[in-house]
């Protein structure tokens, strides 16, 4: 029979000297996430892209879709104006959600995770342009190829 000591019982209920600082980094994360506002279970779908989402109702989806290209092949050429720049920046700083993969890094604080995750956020800005222009000039070839206009 083996004797139960009080090393072992903290162990078994996940209590040991050795999870204890684990332990204290998982509950002050949780807690500056929660005040931050930040959620970190789940998923990071249409992180980034809310600033620079869908058809503003004022204008013509054709002129629309003609500018978001036009802006797409100006930055491909020259780069993000300064603007622009700024304003994604801006539109980056707000971290709802943290992707999981950042979310699980138990060795990042959370500083460190809400930045990597702004920076994130900031890189999608730039690529939701660039897939939305791509996009553009694919429906628009498939519907001079077949005469049909693709529904989304």
């Amino acid at each position: 029979m083996q004797r139960t000591s009080r090393r072992s019982t903290l162990k078994l209920l996940g209590l040991a000297p050795a999870a204890a600082p684990l332990a204290a980094k998982m509950v002050s994360d949780a807690s500056i996430a929660k005040l931050a506002g930040v959620i970190v279970e789940g998923s990071a779908t249409g992180l980034g892209t809310a600033a620079i989402g869908g058809v503003p109702q004022a204008l013509d989806p054709n002129s629309y879709v003609k500018t978001r290209i036009s802006a797409a092949q100006y930055i491909r050429m020259f780069g993000v104006p300064e603007f622009v720049d700024e304003a994604f920046r801006r539109n980056s700083l707000y971290v709802g959600t943290l992707d999981p993969d950042i979310a699980a890094k138990k060795s990042w604080s959370m500083s460190v995770k809400i930045l990597t995750q702004r920076q994130r956020n900031y890189e999608r800005q730039l690529e939701f342009v660039q897939h939305t222009a791509r996009h553009h000039k694919m429906a628009a070839a498939f519907k001079t190829l077949t005469g049909w206009d693709w529904p989304f």
